[in-house]
């Protein structure tokens, strides 16, 4: 990886550094509400996180001082409500350009928005968006990703660039590097870029077009898509099961077998089984 300072045009210009704190996020969301707006692509970099929090409420566990925890404030009056996953989708493809060149093709994004080595998580995204009425103002972007840690307890599917290259990383110069990538796709996204963007993150969508098991998580409802895949939206549920029949995924213990397909336009998973299309909101689905 070449080292070098932040070349980004605004991302990371204005940026904040905390000892502790118990979210960027948080404090973020506080320095928005509290002292009105922030300069745009303001950083809130944490050494430390204690109340980290990553997808539907999990939390985000990082050893101080080494690894990267940072908020990004960013204006995206531009997308509507309903468009408001291209952003993740941007993001997720920023950190993967920036880390391939250490990583190679092994490095993925798994749905909707975790970055992983191989089979071991890597890193994560949450994004909180803030609305002016029905429309979107300002997004807060939470990214935690596992740097020179090398130890997870209880966590075995955890990892570090450190545990994958061996090498030690300073935090400075790629936290630059990772603020030009981000800053890139977000200017491709507001420029219009969503074919392309789209295009690129479902080849790098871990388990894309591969057949895998899976199994339904909480509180899952099932789904299959109308006539027309292309407008997954029109989702209908499916008619129950009759006598001694099944519908795979209905257990949250029982693996169904299926192939990743696609996304909807609000980013939720579309799965193909042998039943039909199904769509799969965060937490509805387990990857086995």
């Amino acid at each position: 990886m070449q080292i070098s300072t932040n070349n980004a045009l605004f991302i990371g210009k204005n940026l904040l550094t905390l000892t502790k704190v118990d979210s960027t996020n948080n404090y973020a969301k506080l320095l928005l509400a509290n002292s009105g707006p922030l300069p745009d692509g303001t950083v809130i970099l944490a050494e430390g996180q204690e109340q980290g929090r990553g997808q539907a409420g999990n939390s985000w566990l990082s050893e101080p001082g080494k690894n990267l925890t940072f908020s990004i404030v960013l204006g995206c009056s531009f997308l509507l409500p309903a468009d408001q996953f291209y952003l993740s989708m941007a993001v997720s493809l920023g950190i993967l350009d920036t880390l391939k060149p250490v990583l190679g093709n092994d490095c993925h994004i798994k749905w909707p928005n975790d970055i992983y080595a191989g089979k071991k998580k890597l890193g994560g995204i949450l994004i909180e968006n803030l609305l002016a009425g029905a429309a979107l103002k300002t997004s807060v972007i939470g990214i935690g990703l596992n740097v020179n840690q090398e130890r997870f307890p209880g966590l075995p599917r955890a990892t570090s660039l450190m545990r994958e290259t061996n090498t030690a990383l300073p935090l400075e110069p790629l936290l630059g590097l990772l603020c030009q990538s981000i800053e890139a796709r977000f200017l491709q996204l507001k420029g219009g870029g969503r074919k392309d963007l789209k295009e690129s993150y479902l080849r790098h969508l871990l388990g894309y077009g591969k057949k895998q098991l899976f199994r339904s998580g909480p509180g899952r409802e099932q789904q299959v898509a109308g006539s027309q895949p292309a407008a997954p939206q029109s989702a209908v549920e499916r008619p129950l099961p009759g006598p001694g029949e099944s519908k795979p995924g209905t257990s949250e213990m029982e693996p169904f077998e299926g192939v990743i397909t696609g996304i909807t336009h609000e980013g939720k998973l579309l799965v193909e089984t042998e039943t039909g299309l199904l769509t799969f909101e965060k937490k509805e689905i387990v990857f086995l």
